[in-house]
């Protein structure tokens, strides 16, 4: 099983948004590898919003779901 990171989004609901540098979906062999990401993303915005470079995303709206 792969695993993505899905946003909430307004308009679709939930979608997997994340991309590599090549525009290709990022999925995950192991759901902690998933967690560890969405942690460095967290933490990087929060950092980014200290800074005032970007507004903090807030935890909710994101998830991990596991795919086949």
């Amino acid at each position: 099983m792969r695993y993505v990171i899905e946003e909430d989004t307004f308009i679709n609901g939930w979608a997997s948004t994340w991309t590599d540098e090549l525009g290709y979906p990022l999925s995950y062999g192991a759901e902690n590898e998933a967690k560890d990401a969405l942690t460095q993303y967290t933490q990087d915005a929060i950092e980014a919003a200290l800074n005032e470079d970007i507004a903090a995303d807030i935890a909710e709206a994101y998830r991990i779901r596991g795919i086949e």
